[in-house]
């Protein structure tokens, strides 16, 4: 971990504790911490620390100073104590318990020279491992927060999108051409407009709902419809009707949600698409009935422009109004 300029590098140095028992004394329990002498080793608060390399150098020392004094005591010991024959002379037994107590005393000698690095390594440890743990704690939490604020997104995409198809299956809209058949003025039967469409102009009579629209803007835009104008009070209505106060929804996120082809905007209709490859293996479309759209003549085939009467819009029936002629569903 490097200071940013402002002094010696911070290290991670490995610290693993290490206890062990000394003959003849296997009561008694040593503890020291092995020093890594390179790299990172080991998980902090467990068996590192962060320090500096001066002070890796003085653990280090300090571990190897007590190693020495441990083997000492035991070398004076093992030499003070008698063995083989020497055992059985007299004062033999006196001469190795005073050789346990000086190697005691040794050790306690030992321990107490080792002991302000074995604090200040625990101390560190331990600081380490509350670091570490509240940093475990604040992934946690993070974690879960971003856990929880992922499912409140998708409840608010369900809820959003049940508002969405809610409105749009339910046969609200309808639509009249200009003069000129550029432009298609759009509105909402199940509310007042705010302007009045142009009068005399081709028009549906009955409601359809934003899927059965969406196909007949459609086949507008094949004969060269354009331009849409959509009632400014519908288009407030289906802000209303699809927007919470937490999620707040735009008319033109509503109808680039309930339409299947791609809309740059709600405004102009898409051009034609081009002709499928195969046009053997192209999914069926969705065609007019002949009493939906006034005029006369028509086309055959997909829509065909039937005679008085025509069939209904494939799958939707009904259609657009009056006339000597119409679209003809299949």
């Amino acid at each position: 971990m490097a200071d940013n300029g402002a002094g010696p590098s911070l290290l991670t140095i490995g610290a693993a504790r290490v206890a062990f028992t000394q003959q003849p004394l296997t009561g008694r329990q040593l503890v020291y911490y092995a020093i890594s002498s390179t790299g990172p080793r080991g998980s902090l608060g467990w068996d590192a620390v962060r320090g500096l390399a001066t002070e890796r150098a003085r653990w280090q020392a300090a571990e190897e100073r007590f190693h020495a004094d441990v083997r000492a005591a035991w070398e004076g010991y093992r030499a003070a104590v008698p063995e083989g024959a020497a055992r059985l002379l007299p004062g033999a037994r006196r001469r190795s318990v005073r050789a346990e107590e000086r190697m005691s005393r040794a050790l306690d000698e030992a321990e107490e020279r080792y002991r302000p690095v074995r604090e200040e390594l625990e101390r560190r440890l331990a600081r380490h491992e509350r670091e570490e743990r509240r940093a475990r704690e604040e992934r946690a939490h993070h974690w879960e927060t971003e856990r929880l604020a992922a499912r409140e997104r998708e409840r608010i995409r369900r809820e959003r999108a049940d508002r969405c198809s809610a409105l749009a299956v339910r046969p609200l809209w309808g639509w009249r051409l200009d003069e000129s058949g550029g432009t298609a003025y759009v509105h909402r039967h199940d509310v007042d407009p705010a302007e009045a469409p142009p009068a005399g102009t081709r028009g549906s009579t009955r409601p359809w709902c934003a899927y059965d629209l969406e196909d007949q803007l459609l086949r507008l835009g094949a004969e060269g419809t354009r331009r849409l104008v959509w009632d400014q009070a519908a288009r407030e209505a289906v802000v209303v009707e699809c927007s919470t106060p937490r999620d707040p929804m735009a008319f033109e996120e509503w109808w680039a949600t309930v339409t299947r082809r791609r809309w740059t905007s709600s405004q102009l209709i898409p051009p034609p698409e081009p002709p499928a490859p195969d046009p053997g293996n192209s999914p069926p479309r969705h065609g007019f009935s002949g009493s939906d759209y006034g005029g006369t003549g028509g086309f055959g085939g997909f829509g065909g422009f039937g005679g008085d009467s025509g069939g209904g819009h494939g799958g939707h029936g009904g259609g657009w109004s009056g006339g000597h002629g119409g679209f003809g569903g299949y």
